[in-house]
Order: C-alpha cells, then structure tokens, then sequence
C-alpha cells in the first residue's frame, strides 16, 4: 500500500524533469516549446507512465484556476478599453460560431451524436496564443495587433470553458432545453464577471495595505482558488469569469497602486513559473492516456476535424472582424489574417478533454482533441512567421535586426582571435599560420567593427542597444548587491531598499519599451 503511494509522486516528478529537459532541449533546437511538449506528449505515451485518474474536479479545480489567473494577471486593461470592440466580438460571437460550426461539421465528419459532437466543438474553440505572442515580440508585430489576440484569447477561455460545462450537462443528462441552456450561459457568464470583480476589489485594498512581496504573491494564489470556489460552489455561477474578472482587476489596479516594483516583478515571476509548470504537466498528463499508435489510426478525422475547426475559425473571424472596419473600428485586412491564423489551440482544450467525465466514446473524443491540438500547434504555429513576413506586418527596424548580426559576428571573430592565440601559446600551430589567420580575422573584425559604428548612429538602433545596456547595468548591481548580502557586508534591510529601487528602474525600462512597440 504504501508503495502504490509514493509510484505516483514518483512518476509526478519523472513529468517534471521531463518538462525541465523539454525547455532545455529546445533552447539549442528552432522549435517553440509548446509544439516540443506536444512531441513530449506522445514520446511520454510510449513509456508506459501512468495512467492517472484524471477527474474532472482535478482538471477544473487545480489546473484551470492558476492557468486562467495567469493569462488575466498580465493582461493590460487599456488594451482592452481601447479594442474593446475587435476582442468582445472575437470572444463571445466569434467563439459561439466557431464552436457550434465546428460542431455541426464534426457530426458529419465523425458520426458522434450531435450534442458529443458540439462538446469536441466547444472544447477545442478556445485559443492559446502564447508561442504566437513570444513571435510577434520577436518580430515587432504592432503592439495593438498583440493585444488583440492576447484579449480575445483571456475571454474566450473563459467563454468556452461555460459552454463547456453546459453541454456537459446536456450529454450526460440526455436532456436538452434551448432556452434554459441560454438562459444558464448569460446567468453564469454574468454572475461569475461580477463575481470575480467584487472578489478583485476585495484582494486591491489587502494588498494595498501590505508590503510584504511573498505574501502577496501567497494572496493572488489563494485568490485564484477562492475566486474559483466562491463562484462555482457557493453561488453556482461561472468560478471561470470569476477567476479571470479577479484576475485582470488584481493585474491592473491592484498592479499599479497596490504594490511596490519587488512585489510586481515577484508575482509576475511566479504565475510565470506557474504556468510553465501546469501547462507543461497537462500535455504530458495526456500522453500517459493515448499512444501515438491510436492517432495514427484515426489520422484521417483528426485532419478533416483540424480543416473543419480552421475554416469554422475562418468564418467566426473574417465576417465579424471585417465588419468592425464598417462600423469605423480600424482593423487593417492584414491583421485579420494573422487573428485569424494565429487562433492556435493549446492547453485549454486538452485540460477540459482530460477532465471529460465518463460518456460515450470518451476515449475516442480525447484523441480526437489532442490530434487537432498537435495539428494546429505544428502547422499553424510553424507558419505564423512566414506569414507574417509574407503580410509585411512586423515592424521591427531592419537596421536593428542587421545591429544584432553584427554584434555576433563581431563576438565570434574577437573568439577565434582568442583561440588562435591560446593554439600558438600551446605549440598546436606555427607563428606563421597564426600570423595570416590572424590578420585575416583582424581585417574581417575591423571592417564589421565599422558597420557597427554606422549603425550605432540609426536612431532605432540606439534607443535599442540604450534599453539592452542599461538593463544588463541593472541586472549586475542587483546581482552583486545579492552577492554582498550573502557575504554579510550588506544588511537585509539595506540591500531590500536598493533591489526596491533597481526593480523600479528596471520597470521603467519596460514600460518605455511597451510604449514604444504601441507606438
């Protein structure tokens, strides 16, 4: 017995080291991590780890609240005042045609019963851009475009995952009342927003009264579950809209007035690490459900389904989006095609496909989801930088791209000088030999070194490598200033009150950056 205890605490942190050589692995490897934890996924299914009983309170109750909380935590309540309009109706409109399109269409493709049929829908029709957003901050996709998808990808979790709830209820009852079950989603949809905004005021006015960094990321913690339980427990409405109105509150206001820069950076350090650890661990969770062998058998729906979902997302984006532009909204053609592209499907859909409760064909419908997700991570996550090279909608600076290769190569070469000499040091090679590489090298380097100081003079470039330089100024001080501390030169107090001022510089450096990009 108590060996059967410690195999799963064991096999829990087997997913973890596994999860930790997955982001190790592809800092050296061009892949984004969340496409090499899907291929983790299916790798772990081949090792024979787990199963687990995976119940839907576990995926609802421990898994969605801090991923939800996170998403909403570091979201920017001026993004969304100001795309109210583009966001409210890819979240809510544009959700509920993609879900029940994909729905409708997946019936006819699979044969499930049509409410089964409408839950792969729904399961699958919220979006999780995080690869796609780590790629327009690389490429300098504008800042509005980025908030855009990122809103609509924080409310349509929340509004698919009620609908989801919904049609569970429907499927496993075997009931069915139009207007009850529209009359439930507004009810629970609203009750949770309210919910999750009183519960955010409630946590502003504790943590503006503390200065305590650990425990206030220890509050936001306990908020995401409270936020949760209160809703769905105690008032029966939506814990998810709880859970994300909390959060965009605490992320804002609570942000901005209530916390000192320690205690922001802390809390958005640890809902980081948070969120690496749940969404690595849930697709790696599925792969100790399903062997590669079952997808492989069921390819071909998996592809029909995939192609369905993105032309249901085609149909709830383009219409909608592009009618905005006739009302006066402002959403150039180009963007619309990378918002609809980039609705890539992620975590979300496979934690409510492992939390499914027993129905028919349940195993069927978890491979169903997990295929499409594999599909839409690999083929619309690998071609979204193409695309937008191909739309011209990055706008990095193409000088400050050339700067960086520049620099490189510079570092480079300045290495193979050092190797060289540390080689004619050692007898490995003659004077001769070192003499003609080394100003072969020299006269490369000098000649890179002159395109450098040209660039220098591009404004662009400059503000840049100013930002870069002084944040690594900073980042040594308090690195030092850390080293000292443990040394015992410098107090606790005294190193506290100069790390407070450090993160406060620090974070004026990002806010000029994000006013910057918006610019």
């Amino acid at each position: 017995m108590e060996h059967a205890l410690i195999i799963p605490e064991i096999q829990f942190f087997t997913l973890l080291t596994i999860a930790a050589g997955i982001a190790v692995a592809v800092k050296y490897v061009r892949l984004p991590y969340t496409i090499a934890l899907v291929i983790g996924g299916l790798l772990v299914g081949l090792t024979g780890i787990g199963p687990y009983v995976l119940t839907q309170d576990l995926i609802l109750f421990v898994f969605l609240p801090p991923l939800l909380f996170e998403g909403a935590i570091h979201f920017e309540l001026t993004g969304l005042k100001k795309n109210l309009r583009p966001i409210g109706i890819l979240a809510l409109p544009g959700l509920l045609i993609a879900a029940f399109l994909s729905g409708f269409l997946i019936q006819k493709i699979t044969g499930l019963p049509m409410t089964a049929a409408l839950l792969v829908g729904v399961m699958i029709a919220p979006t999780d851009p995080i690869s796609v957003l780590a790629l327009f901050k690389r490429l300098g996709v504008p800042r509005r475009l980025s908030m855009i998808v990122e809103g609509e990808s924080v409310f349509n979790d929340g509004t698919g995952i009620v609908l989801y709830g919904v049609l569970i209820g429907i499927v496993t009852s075997g009931t069915f009342n139009p207007t009850a079950s529209v009359f439930l989603f507004f009810k629970v949809v609203m009750g949770g927003l309210v919910v999750g905004l009183i519960l955010g005021q409630i946590a502003f006015h504790i943590l503006k009264r503390l200065d305590d960094h650990v425990l206030e990321v220890l509050i936001t913690i306990i908020l995401a579950y409270i936020a949760f339980i209160v809703a769905e427990h105690s008032l029966h409405v939506s814990g998810v809209m709880a859970v994300v109105a909390c959060g965009v509150v605490v992320g804002n206001q609570g942000v901005r007035y209530a916390m000192s820069p320690t205690t922001r950076i802390a809390i958005k350090n640890f809902w980081e690490i948070a969120a690496f650890i749940i969404n690595s661990l849930i697709f790696l969770l599925i792969g100790t459900r399903i062997h590669p062998m079952e997808l492989i058998a069921i390819f071909p729906s998996i592809l029909a389904v995939f192609l369905a979902v993105v032309a249901a997302r085609a149909v709830g984006c383009y219409p909608l989006v592009g009618g905005l532009n006739l009302m006066g909204e402002r959403v150039p053609r180009k963007w619309i095609h990378v918002i609809n592209w980039g609705g890539i499907h992620g975590s979300i859909p496979i934690a409510l496909a492992l939390g499914l409760p027993a129905i028919d064909q349940r195993d069927y419908i978890v491979s169903l989801v997990f295929g499409v997700v594999f599909l839409s991570l690999t083929v619309q996550g690998l071609t979204m930088a193409p695309l937008i090279r191909i739309l011209g909608v990055a706008a990095r600076d193409k000088a400050t791209e050339e700067y960086e290769s520049t620099v490189a190569r510079s570092v480079l070469l300045k290495r193979a000088i050092e190797d060289l000499t540390r080689r004619k040091g050692e007898g490995r090679i003659s004077g001769a030999i070192h003499k003609q590489l080394s100003e072969e090298l020299q006269g490369e380097l000098q000649s890179i070194q002159v395109r450098m100081e040209e660039l220098e003079d591009v404004p662009a470039v400059q503000s840049s490598l100013e930002e870069k330089t002084r944040r690594a100024i900073l980042m040594l001080q308090k690195s030092t200033l850390l080293d000292l501390e443990m040394r015992g030169e410098v107090s606790h107090e005294n190193a506290s009150k100069i790390i407070t001022d450090i993160d406060k510089s620090l974070e004026n450096i990002e806010s000029a950056e994000k006013y910057n990009d918006a610019e």
